[in-house]
């Protein structure tokens, strides 16, 4: 190589390194919104087990304690006793939920359009959620579910995702 070459490769490197980092853009909550409609629009080729893998998983569940820095005992056993299996159980709830409203309603999800995703902040236990509320339309009717998520890092993950409870 040509100390040209070097020169320049150097020069690359030291460049690289001062490079203005990317900012990364901030959460939106609205994410929630898309990303369940998202999951909504392949309901129908999901497993119980890949629309459990759609929700916040189990660990990053329990370290929400850590990144909220919750101090409080009763609230970090609220939190860490829930167990891997009591966590499939509740996704499968809300899976089961989904194909029971699909079946009474009759709903093809991959015709249904996005109308609007509405949240607000709720605290819990130290704990901020997103409580929304997701609606779309299919054949012209609108049908709404509620959504939980929470941000953790710099993304927001979905907790449940459930039918109106005047629908059960």
């Amino acid at each position: 190589m040509s100390l040209k070459g070097i020169i320049l490769m150097i020069l690359a490197i030291c460049l690289g390194f001062n490079a203005p980092s990317r900012t990364k853009k901030p959460t939106d909550p609205n994410e929630a919104g898309q990303k369940v409609f998202d999951i909504l629009k392949k309901l129908d080729q999901l497993s119980p087990e890949k629309f459990a893998r759609q929700m916040i998983n189990i660990r990053d569940f329990h370290n929400l304690v850590k990144e909220y820095n919750i101090t409080d005992e009763q609230e970090i056993q609220n939190i860490t006793r829930i167990t891997r299996e009591e966590w499939k159980e509740i996704a499968l709830n809300n899976y089961k939920g989904l194909k029971w409203y699909t079946e009474d309603h009759q709903i093809d999800w991959t015709k249904i359009k996005f109308s609007k995703y509405n949240y607000k902040i709720v605290e819990k236990g130290g704990l901020e959620y997103y409580e929304g509320l997701l609606e779309f339309t299919h054949l012209q009717t609108t049908h709404s579910l509620a959504i939980t998520s929470i941000k953790t890092g710099n993304k927001i993950e979905i907790v449940g995702i459930n039918v109106p409870v005047e629908d059960y």
